[in-house]
């Protein structure tokens, strides 16, 4: 229906009720809906153990959680160590880490000696890998030679016994 020309079309609406109007919500859970509406076997054991036990979650959360910053300080210096600091020998100034392992306000000659640390660190990584490298083809290798022996004495037992003549060496062709 219009009101005439320029204003915009007014609608109607019946607000008479009908059977499909009220609906009830349904109060499963949607984790318990799947597999016929029984929970899985870990939600089972985890509210058995809530139950039995209601403060283990707040004291496994205290023990599990790992502090912001940590502090590592020179074995060098030698001097007094802030409480909770560790001390390493591979670096000669005190220095606080962060999330992910970002060093917190390190100078232009800090950062210097800890890139000359990670080349350091990277140069053994190299030589680790290498090594590992070598001596797993190394020992791939020597498993295959004891195989490789081992195949071919099958080989030969099973056509000698078939009398295929598909043998290796064959005395009947000398």
């Amino acid at each position: 229906m219009s009101r005439g020309p320029g204003f915009p079309p007014t609608f109607t609406m019946n607000t008479t009720y009908t059977m499909h109007t009220a609906r009830t919500r349904n109060t499963i859970r949607t984790q318990d809906q799947g597999f016929g509406g029984f929970p899985m076997p870990h939600q089972i054991v985890g509210r058995l153990v809530q139950k039995a036990f209601p403060n283990i979650g707040q004291s496994l959360h205290r023990t599990v959680t790992i502090p912001r910053t940590a502090t590592l300080t020179s074995q060098a210096v030698g001097g007094p160590t802030s409480p909770g600091a560790r001390p390493v020998p591979y670096i000669s100034f005190d220095a606080v880490v962060g999330k992910n392992s970002v060093f917190l306000d390190l100078s232009e000659e800090n950062m210097e000696e800890l890139g000359g640390v990670e080349y350091r660190a990277l140069g053994m990584l190299l030589w680790i890998i290498a090594a590992v490298s070598f001596f797993v083809s190394l020992a791939l290798l020597v498993e295959l030679i004891e195989w490789t022996r081992v195949i071919v004495s099958f080989w030969n037992t099973t056509h000698l016994l078939c009398c295929s003549g598909a043998v290796l060496v064959s005395a009947a062709m000398a």
